[in-house]
């Protein structure tokens, strides 16, 4: 397994598109039930019916709540159990992948924009609206401009490994280690 290190850092004001919401939002009502999801959000936003109705797909929403909305998820639905953060991650990729496949492009290395950092970098600028992918000779860092929790960064890992499954990469598995602050590995 080649180790894969994410450095999370400065403390700025990052978005999230709403495709991300609505994909929670399924998720959780697929897995848990609609009160589940309203008993989810009633703690993160002021009213939960019209946060779920009013959230457009393409346009920008604060990524601290979803974020927290991730934690929660492994928290109080997950009781814990960091892999519902991984399924979720998922769940998200193949939702994305139906609904967009011409962006789920197999990795080719010998074609522009089909190496595995060029289709992150691509993949995540879908869903934030900053934060970027760069290589060393064995570590790839996220310099995402926020602090993300455990939790999000497992359904990142879930994403990153079904996505990777799409791509035709079999046997892929990619796992989180938290080593100090700000600073995530994934063996994949």
């Amino acid at each position: 397994m080649v180790p894969c290190i994410f450095h999370l850092a400065r403390e700025v004001h990052v978005k999230t598109r709403g495709m991300a919401y609505l994909g929670l939002f399924e998720f959780v009502k697929k897995e848990f039930g609609k009160q589940a999801l309203l008993n989810l959000l009633e703690g993160l936003v002021e009213f939960p019916e019209m946060f779920i109705r009013d959230i457009e797909a393409y346009q920008w929403y604060p990524s601290d709540v979803f974020n927290e909305a991730v934690e929660c998820l492994v928290t109080e639905l997950g009781n814990g159990d960091i892999s519902v953060a991984r399924r979720f991650g998922r769940f998200l990729c193949d939702m994305y992948a139906s609904e967009h496949p011409v962006d789920m492009i197999a990795i080719n290395t010998e074609t522009p924009g089909g190496t595995p950092l060029e289709s992150f970098n691509r993949l995540w600028l879908i869903y934030h609206d900053r934060g970027s992918f760069t290589q060393t000779e064995n570590e790839i860092y996220l310099d995402l401009d926020k602090d993300m929790s455990l939790a999000y960064m497992n359904k990142i890992a879930g994403f990153t490994e079904r996505y990777l499954e799409i791509a035709g990469i079999s046997f892929v598995s990619v796992e989180v280690y938290e080593t100090k602050p700000n600073t995530m590995i994934l063996k994949m």
